[in-house]
């Protein structure tokens, strides 16, 4: 057996016992009800594999493009007709809670810059409320600490996934309905997610700006969700739950022994600017809430900064305005994903000018 043939040979094996342990992993992980089990189960598995062995193999760089295209696709799918028939009927409304739960989110962050391990994008890309996957996908793109991004984001969703039923029963809320679950075999959307994909891609390769092979696929799944070209407009859960596992894959790779080491001494920062986030938003929904005259429920819900399915099953069992609520997570989400690498990509060039201007004087 030649040395090429035996290096072959490992890579596949390499690269089997990844994808077993990320399986084995998200089932685990799925049994106990843990958030966003394919992603939680790749990022171990990269965690491991970056820290356990001698020579980890880094992420190929294909996979990466089609776990941002698939993520992207997610996204976009969610933006239907009765989405924009409820930004057009109270476009102030929305844009003033989707503007505000951001702007909260992205003022606390500035909490991390604390720390010297953490510049601009990091900070930025870390605390920005929505679109956890898809912001720490584009890190790297961003030459932000994607390690430090993805586990702030999903430290957040945690706290959010175990605090909303509390708070909501505070606010009025019954026990928490059951959203019921896609079912995993659900194939119909493949030919749209396909299409997106392939189509968002291609125009990445002619039209190269930061994340545009996430952003590009979202803006394809958008008009074909719109216009209805496609039986149905939807992402099978089994593809994203990929995309997810190779989100967290390729961030768990990511994080050397220096880099957690790092994360580590973060963490009182992380948890301060946790609080003022998630606690602000709640505020700023219910004076929200007050200010258009809709319930604290209706506000707190709409304004929850991550969570999306908890968001939505706690609206459904206590009677709060689920078009309303639901509406303004996804347009948080498609903004966050929108607007995250245009303004990292600013903080990024302005720190090399300031180097710059430094240097010069």
């Amino acid at each position: 057996m030649t040395g090429d043939t035996r290096r072959w040979s490992g890579d596949v094996l390499y690269w089997l016992a990844i994808a077993a342990s990320i399986v084995f992993l998200a089932w685990i992980l799925s049994i106990v009800q843990a958030p966003s089990p394919p992603l939680f189960a790749g990022l171990i598995t990269g965690v491991f594999a970056a820290v356990g062995l001698r020579t980890p193999k880094p992420f190929p760089r294909g996979l990466r493009k089609l776990s941002l295209a698939l993520v992207g696709v997610g996204a976009g799918a969610m933006v239907d007709r009765a989405v924009v028939a409820e930004v057009v009927q109270r476009p102030l409304v929305m844009l003033a809670g989707v503007a505000g739960t951001i702007a909260i989110t992205l003022a606390a962050g500035q909490v991390l810059r604390f720390s010297r391990h953490v510049d601009g994008p990091t900070a930025m890309l870390a605390s920005i409320a929505g679109g956890a996957s898809g912001v720490s996908a584009v890190a790297k793109e961003m030459d932000a600490d994607e390690g430090i991004v993805l586990s702030i984001q999903y430290l957040r969703v945690v706290v959010v996934v175990l605090s909303v039923p509390f708070v909501s029963v505070l606010l009025g809320a019954g026990s928490p309905g059951q959203v019921a679950a896609a079912s995993m075999g659900d194939w119909s959307g493949l030919g749209f997610t396909a299409l997106a994909v392939s189509a968002g891609l291609i125009m990445a390769r002619y039209l190269r700006f930061s994340a545009s092979s996430l952003i590009l696929p979202m803006a394809v799944a958008v008009v074909l969700s719109l216009t209805q070209l496609m039986p149905s407009s939807t992402v099978p859960p089994s593809v994203l739950n990929f995309a997810y596992g190779l989100i967290g894959l390729a961030v768990g790779l990511s994080l050397t022994r220096s880099s957690l080491r790092r994360l580590a001494t973060l963490m009182p920062l992380a948890l301060i600017q946790l609080v003022i986030g998630v606690v602000g938003c709640a505020l700023a929904g219910i004076v929200f809430a007050r200010s258009v005259g809709i319930s604290d429920l209706d506000g707190y819900l709409a304004t929850s900064p991550g969570g999306i399915p908890v968001v939505v099953a706690v609206a459904m069992g206590s009677g709060a305005d689920v078009g309303l609520v639901l509406t303004m997570q996804i347009l948080r989400l498609v903004a966050a994903l929108m607007m995250a690498p245009l303004v990292a990509r600013y903080l990024r060039n302005r720190n090399r000018s300031l180097i710059d201007d430094d240097e010069a004087s």
